[in-house]
């Protein structure tokens, strides 16, 4: 349907028309705007730029494409897909997802389209759609988009994706030595994340030192000590130790009670 065809169901309102088709054109070039910086990003992406390519493309994914979130997994050595970058998703569900490597062969039992539609519901998705980076033999990885309200792509969207996953594919194809670094772009993007606080909060959790509201955090996110502590790059040891002072602090007596002292303090944009 051409612009010109929008303006008859308006009869004589002309300005009316001309506002549709100026906000059809504004909505055209913001799309065309992320097109451009998505193809940007994979024709850049090096060993250097790898992490911030791939966030580039995530961000763009779900605006070129149309849905809800994207993400992306790479391939380790151990065939392991590792979460390298993530949009549309809660700060907390990303750090997680980043930590938990999953099985490439679970995976392709997933992308079985039954498989898939029952895996996508019972996570709140109700359409989900994987295209595998590389050979299909032989996965580099995988782009996964979704969407949990009924926003959809149309058909020659779903075109355009299988088009970024063939030349994303490729561009990690010439990316040397790339299945070693899935597990350390992994850790970068949980990394990354900062959680969103409020403006005021409980004196007693405000007065905790930054290490130990940290690592609060990140028990109320699920993670364990030992995940913990290969994030922060300390020893399991400390992590425990931090713990212990944060409780006095806070003056309660379990590690639970205080990861919801300091979950209640964060603002939740999820």
């Amino acid at each position: 349907m051409g612009l010109p065809s929008l303006m008859r169901p308006f009869g004589s309102n002309t300005a009316a028309a001309e506002n549709l088709v100026g906000e059809l054109r504004a909505v055209a070039r913001v799309r065309e705007q992320h097109s451009a910086a998505l193809w940007d990003a994979i024709a850049e992406l090096t060993l250097v730029t790898l992490n911030d390519s791939l966030a580039a493309v995530a961000d763009a994914l779900p605006l070129v494409v149309d849905a809800d979130c994207a993400t992306i997994r790479l391939k380790d050595e151990q065939g392991r897909l590792h979460l390298v970058a993530a949009s549309g998703c809660s700060a907390s569900d990303t750090r997680m997802r980043a930590l938990q490597p999953v099985d490439a062969r679970v995976a392709v039992r997933l992308a079985d389209p039954a498989a898939l539609e029952r895996h996508a519901r019972s996570q709140g998705f109700r359409w989900v759609r994987i295209e595998w980076l590389g050979r299909g033999d032989a996965p580099l990885g995988s782009l996964l988009l979704g969407s949990r309200t009924e926003r959809r792509p149309h058909p020659f969207q779903l075109e355009t994706l299988i088009e970024i996953a063939a030349r994303l594919g490729a561009a990690l194809a010439a990316v040397p030595g790339i299945a070693s670094r899935a597990k350390s772009c992994a850790l970068e993007l949980a990394r990354s994340i900062e959680p969103v606080r409020a403006d005021h909060e409980p004196d007693d959790v405000a007065n905790l030192r930054p290490r130990e509201r940290g690592i609060l955090e990140l028990y109320a996110d699920g993670l364990s000590t030992r995940q913990i502590a290969g994030l922060l790059v300390i020893s399991e040891h400390t992590v425990r130790t931090h713990v212990k002072t944060a409780l006095r602090t806070l003056g309660v007596h379990t590690r639970a009670d205080a990861a919801r002292m300091v979950r209640a303090s964060q603002l939740s944009l999820f």
